[in-house]
């Protein structure tokens, strides 16, 4: 993090220095922000560490003519920025050419390109040499650079810690160009982006900023038209789109302008095309304020018509919709006629889909503004989504009278969702919830009781006992047997997170078989929407506390692609899996703070239970980041298994808490997986067992847990370096090496050493022994004379425990020796480290 010498495109670089040395010219060419500049003065880097005198110029210093005219043979210059190098530069360019010296340059691709080329053909006419030179240069194109590479360099430039929703945002605008990314960090680091609707640059950036590429790329643009420039913004806000439509919207000639001009940009593979978000950001001091208002509410009615015309939005048009809205489009909107009584319809069906969004995720105060600037709407606001609003905007005692007040759905999923507020709304106010009605058919009553007891027990406190046998046996029958796909998959979700919470693996389940996270396919109503919410968020949870959150990352990114609204249920679930990569990598600091970004980005409408294990874990993780913080203790006795988790990834095996019973054994259950590579792992370490830390180091390898693989190799390579076993130090060695570079390409924040280190120290028997005596005061005489042995072996015995303890005293010894094995809360005994060594 914040580390200078950041150098991308290595093998690029390193080609181009090649073809210098041998004499040859390069033309690096590509669009703004594509990392030109940067890869030039890498490329001068090399070729100066090389011994190769070189001057890197810029095209537009006003020394640059003299540099190149006086620069003497052998010299490799450096020119960036080609295409703004005055005519009499580019002249002295083409002579060295012709003369055979090497020349470096770098070529923007926009506007000024084809000036630029037009210029060099017309000074390279009346010298034949100039002209094959220049026919000869070898061209080199850059293309858009890779998302991993991309965010490596985010990670290597940032002075602070990045988080994976802002790192997110900014590969999403950078399109690829480094010189982009670096702008966009600066941007991020002030507040300047923002989520939703799309990742967006929220409004004109301060002037004191030092952002080069937007600089740059608004120079380039500086002769479009503030009709051009206001088109620009409003088409960016709308996101791809063909030219037909584009025109339709902003006007021919806006569009016209815009293609020309190189801001316009087709997508790949695709007949749409769009305006990236930077920029717009770099056009918009030039935006007319009437003309984009004009242009946003044609784009909202638009969206309408669209609607209306059956094709779904997605989440971000629906909000772009919302925000676009003014009283004169509304009010246009739902006129007389059967076409504008349709899109009045679908304004109206928008709105309240917009509304829904907002407050299901932490938009209260954009849905406030929505509801305020929409007016009147088209018809009456369905009662479960007034039920939410009030939720958001007032409270859960406000949002269950809403409910009672209003009128109670007669069956179906409107019921469902009806019970389902209900029980979330009474647990989080403290009110009783009120029995369901009885009139209901015999099917969908017994539907509704099964839901009903669902609901209720997700929307419970968590137990601070293990799983309840009985309990669990009632939810797997209704798992079993409801019709709801919903109520039954929340029924086996809350029996494996109850499982898993307590160290436990769930008999028979996804987690227990290997199969597929089960998830409801079809989401055609609220109901079916908001629980599948919740279930997911369920499953992510248990597949995280059992340490499979990198195996079923694909997969869970998929359901949350299936899950609507999908863009914010996939924001939650990348803080999710950057905390547990986090954690993996020994860093419980870096996932804490995800950790509170998933808090703020979690769906509003889960139960209480599941929002009560969230913020357990993310109180386990914080406790793990700071051992020293304040309630340790108690938080150790009500979430013993995410501490344990915690603490043991993060490498405090120290630190690992003692549990008065073994969760699971009562019910015949096995303790997760997890937990038992984590005692197998611990005890190998206590039993001096090198092979079964390589056996246990595999396993946990292959479930990309990386810093306890490296804390097993580590340990394994200091036994076999006590028993001067090269073989088996060589063979840690290489598998250390492996873990290095494995995890350097996987994980783009990661730099090479910065796994924690925890040294596993074991004593002997007779070195623990010769140790607590001498704790107590003893010379070594009088430990020679109670042990039975010299004074020269228990100077060895002595020696031995405070080189394994990194002791420096006999008092700082006693300090360091910690009592013996101790069981854990799933049933396995985890023994204690008897360092406590952890170090960044």
């Amino acid at each position: 993090m914040g580390r200078a010498g950041t150098v991308i495109r290595g093998s690029v670089r390193t080609e181009i220095a090649t073809h210098c040395l041998a004499g040859e010219s390069i033309l690096v060419s590509g669009p703004i922000g594509s990392g030109k500049s940067h890869l030039l003065s890498a490329v001068a880097d090399q070729l100066s560490a090389g011994g190769a005198p070189v001057h890197l110029i810029d095209g537009a210093d006003d020394a640059a003519l003299a540099v190149v005219s006086a620069a003497p043979a052998g010299t490799a210059l450096v020119l960036d920025g080609l295409e703004r190098a005055r005519p009499e530069l580019l002249r002295a360019c083409l002579d060295r050419l012709g003369s055979g010296e090497p020349l470096v340059m770098s070529l923007t691709i926009g506007p000024q390109h084809a000036s630029c080329m037009h210029a060099l053909d017309a000074a390279s006419a009346g010298s034949p040499a100039a002209r094959d030179a220049l026919a000869a240069v070898r061209r080199v194109e850059l293309e858009p650079i890779a998302a991993r590479e991309l965010e490596w360099l985010l990670h290597e430039r940032s002075a602070e810690r990045l988080d994976s929703g802002t790192v997110h945002r900014i590969l999403t605008l950078a399109s690829g160009r480094p010189g982009w990314a670096v702008d966009l960090l600066q941007l991020a680091q002030h507040g300047y982006l923002s989520e939703r609707p799309r990742p967006w640059i929220v409004e004109a950036p301060h002037g004191e900023l030092d952002l080069p590429a937007l600089r740059a790329l608004a120079r380039e643009l500086g002769s479009v038209t503030p009709e051009a420039a206001t088109a620009a913004l409003a088409l960016s806000e709308l996101g791809a789109t063909d030219l037909a439509g584009a025109r339709d919207l902003v006007g021919s000639g806006a569009v016209a302008e815009l293609v020309r001009c190189g801001a316009f940009v087709k997508q790949p593979g695709a007949e749409e095309f769009s305006v990236p978000v930077f920029v717009a950001a770099a056009l918009r001091d030039r935006v007319s304020a009437d003309i984009l208002e004009r242009q946003r509410e044609a784009i909202a009615q638009r969206l309408a018509v669209q609607e209306a015309l059956g094709i779904q939005l997605s989440e971000a048009d629906v909000l772009l919709y919302a925000r676009s809205l003014s009283g004169g489009a509304q009010a246009d909107s739902s006129g007389a006629g059967n076409a504008l009584g349709a899109v009045g319809a679908a304004r109206h069906r928008v709105l309240q889909r917009a509304v829904s969004h907002l407050v299901a995720f932490t938009g209260e105060s954009t849905a406030r503004t929505i509801l305020l600037r929409s007016g009147p709407l088209d018809g009456p606001t369905e009662p479960l989504l007034h039920a939410r609003t009030v939720s958001a905007l007032v409270g859960p005692a406000a949002a269950l009278e809403a409910l009672a007040s209003g009128p109670r759905p007669e069956g179906g999923h409107d019921l469902l969702l009806h019970e389902f507020l209900r029980a979330q709304f009474a647990a989080e106010s403290g009110f009783a919830a009120a029995s369901a009605a009885a009139d209901l058919d015999a099917e969908t009553a017994a539907l509704l009781r099964d839901a009903t007891a669902v609901f209720t027990l997700w929307n419970t406190a968590v137990p601070a006992v293990g799983p309840d046998v009985r309990r669990g046996a009632a939810l797997g029958i209704i798992a079993a047997r409801s019709s709801s796909p919903e109520v039954a998959g929340l029924a086996g979700a809350l029996v494996d997170l109850d499982h898993v919470w307590h160290g436990a693996l769930p008999p028979r389940s996804w987690l227990a078989t290997g199969a597929a996270i089960p998830m409801p396919r079809e989401q055609h109503t609220d109901f079916a929407r908001t629980a599948s919410g919740a279930l997911l968020f369920a499953h992510a949870l248990t597949a995280f506390l059992a340490g499979e959150h990198a195996l079923r990352a694909d997969e869970l990114r998929a359901a949350a692609a299936r899950t609507v609204p999908h863009d914010s249920h996939a924001r939650w679930l990348r803080h999710l899996l950057s905390a547990g990569e986090a954690l993996a990598c020994g860093d419980p600091a870096r996932a804490s703070d995800e950790w509170t970004y998933l808090t703020r980005e979690a769906p509003r409408f889960i139960p209480v239970r599941l929002r009560g294990y969230l913020q357990r874990v993310g109180a386990a993780i914080r406790l793990s980041a700071d051992p020293d913080g304040a309630g340790a203790d108690a938080l150790t006795s009500v979430a013993a298994t995410p501490v344990q988790i915690a603490q043991y990834l993060s490498g405090q095996h120290d630190a690992l808490a003692p549990a008065a019973r073994r969760a699971g054994n009562a019910a015949g259950t096995l303790p997760l997986p997890l937990l038992r590579l984590a005692h197998a792992h611990l005890q190998a370490a206590t039993d001096q067992n090198p092979a079964r830390l390589l056996r246990t180091a595999h396993r946990l390898m292959q479930l990309e847990l990386w810093a306890p693989t490296a804390f097993a190799l580590r340990t394994a390579r200091q036994i076999f370096l006590s028993r001067r076993a090269v073989g088996g130090v060589q063979q840690c060695d290489e598998r250390l090496a492996a873990l290095e570079d494995q995890l350097t390409a996987s994980v783009p924040w990661y730099r090479s050493g910065d796994l924690p280190a925890v040294a596993f120290a074991q004593l002997t028997p007779r070195e623990r022994e010769a140790a607590a005596l001498a704790a107590e005061g003893r010379s070594n005489r009088e430990i020679a004379h109670q042990l039975g042995c010299g004074v020269r072996t228990v100077e060895s015995h002595l020696s031995q425990a405070r080189a394994k303890l990194g002791s420096s005293s006999r008092r700082d010894l006693a300090a360091r020796l910690t009592p013996a094995p101790v069981a854990s809360a799933a049933g396995a005994t985890f023994p204690l480290a008897t360092n406590g060594a952890h170090s960044r």
